[in-house]
C-alpha cells in the first residue's frame, strides 16, 4: 500500500450512526479499532435499536472510559431513544463536536469493514487537493471490478454472491465478507482490489455524479459553506448523499472517490430490521427530484442540445448518469422530460424499459 499521510493534530470527527443490525456493528467497529493510523474522535449515534446494540454500546462505553484504541482521542455516543434517520442521526453528530475542534469529519454507515492505514491514505488524497469538499472510498459498485473474477461488485451482482452462498436470509458479516474475499487474508485482499481497479483518485461530475456516504471524507468548512451535512427533515433513508454531493458542486468545490478500498456490506440495518428498501429509497428519491427539478431539467436541455440523442447513447447506458435513469423511473418518463426542450432530440416516451437498466 502507499505511504500514508500522518498528521496528528488534525484529528477526523468519524460519524456511525446504528439502527440494530449489531454484528455488523461489532465488525464496523472492530475494523475501525484496528486499522485507523490517524488521531481520530469517534461519534455514535444509535437510533433507537432492539437488538442489544443500546447494551453493547454502553459495555464499549465503559471500556473505553479506562482506555482508547490507539489515535483515538475521543469518543462519545447519543442514544436517541427512536430512528430518526440516517440524516438526522448525522446531523445530531456532526453538532456535538465544536466546529474548530475538527477540519474533516467521516461519515459512516455501521456495515463496514475498514482496511489497513484507510483513513492517514484517504487524508492525504484531502490535504493534496484541498478543494475536495466530499471524497468517497473504494466499495463495492459497478465501476469497481472484482479482482478474482473481473466483474463488477454493485448491489446486484453482491446480491447474486449472498445467494450463491445461502446467506441472503440471516445475514452474518463475517460469511459474508470471507465469501466476498474467497477467504483470502483480509489485508492482502485489500491489496488485491485496489490493484485491480483505479489506482488514484477519480474526479466526478456532480451532478449527476456523487459519493455514496457509506464511508466519506468530508470538509467540514466546504460542507457548512454548502448549507450543512445533510438537510432537516429529510426523512429516514435515500438521496441525502446525493443532495449532499450536489450542493458541493454548486459551490464550485469538488467531489471525488479516492483509490482506498472499505468494504460495505450494503442496507445491513434496514435488511435486518426488515425495512421496505425499495419504499424508503423511492421516498428519498422523490424528495431529492423535487428540490433538484430544474436544476435537472437544465442539465438534460443542455446535454440534448450538445447530443440529440443523450437519452440513448449516454444516459440510458454511462454509469455516472444511473441516478438520473432512475429518477425517470420513480418520477415517471413523461414528467421526468416535461418541459425539456425536445424539437430535433428524438425522443420517444415509452414505458417499456425496466429496472434491469439501472
Amino acid at each position: 500500500m502507499p505511504n500514508s499521510y500522518k498528521e496528528t493534530n488534525d484529528a477526523v470527527q468519524i460519524i456511525i450512526p446504528t439502527w440494530n443490525a449489531l454484528e455488523f456493528t461489532k465488525m464496523t467497529l472492530k475494523t475501525l479499532f484496528q486499522y485507523t493510523d490517524h488521531s481520530y474522535h469517534l461519534t455514535i449515534v444509535d437510533n433507537g435499536s432492539e437488538d442489544g446494540t443500546g447494551d453493547y454500546l454502553k459495555e464499549l462505553e465503559m471500556e473505553l472510559a479506562v482506555q482508547f484504541p490507539e489515535h483515538m482521542i475521543g469518543f462519545n455516543v447519543i442514544y436517541n431513544g427512536e430512528n430518526k434517520g440516517y440524516a438526522e442521526a448525522n446531523i445530531i453528530a456532526w453538532n456535538s463536536i465544536p466546529r474548530e475542534d475538527t477540519r474533516y469529519a467521516c461519515l459512516c454507515n455501521n456495515d463496514l469493514a475498514f482496511s489497513p492505514n484507510w483513513l492517514s491514505r484517504m487524508m492525504g488524497d484531502m490535504k493534496r487537493d484541498p478543494e475536495i469538499g466530499v471524497l468517497g472510498s473504494m466499495r463495492p459498485a459497478p465501476f469497481v471490478k472484482h479482482p478474482h473474477t473481473g466483474s463488477a461488485t454493485g448491489e446486484k451482482q453482491m446480491q447474486e454472491m449472498l445467494s450463491s452462498f445461502n446467506l441472503t436470509e440471516d445475514r452474518d458479516p463475517e460469511a459474508e465478507l470471507k465469501a466476498y474475499t474467497n477467504d483470502q487474508d483480509w489485508p492482502s485482499f485489500v491489496d488485491e482490489i485496489e490493484a485491480y481497479n483505479y489506482g488514484e483518485i477519480m474526479y466526478l461530475e456532480s451532478p449527476p455524479a456523487f459519493v455514496q456516504t457509506c464511508c466519506a471524507l468530508v470538509d467540514r468548512k466546504i460542507v457548512e459553506t454548502a448549507g450543512g451535512v445533510y438537510r432537516e427533515n429529510w426523512g429516514k433513508y435515500g438521496a441525502d448523499d446525493i443532495d449532499l454531493s450536489w450542493r458541493v458542486a454548486e459551490i464550485g468545490k469538488k467531489t471525488a472517490m479516492s483509490s482506498v478500498y472499505v468494504h460495505h456490506h450494503v442496507h445491513a440495518s434496514i435488511s435486518v430490521s426488515e425495512l421496505d428498501v425499495e419504499t424508503k429509497l423511492k421516498e428519498g428519491d422523490l424528495h431529492l427530484y423535487e428540490l433538484w427539478k430544474d436544476k435537472i431539467k437544465g442539465i438534460l436541455r443542455k446535454e440534448l442540445e450538445q447530443n440529440p440523442n443523450f437519452k440513448e447513447e449516454v444516459m440510458y447506458k454511462e454509469m455516472e448518469w444511473f441516478i438520473f435513469r432512475i429518477l425517470e423511473h420513480v418520477i415517471g418518463e413523461e414528467e421526468f422530460w416535461k418541459d425539456v426542450e425536445l424539437k430535433n432530440s428524438g425522443i420517444e416516451f415509452s414505458s417499456s424499459r425496466s429496472k434491469e437498466t439501472f
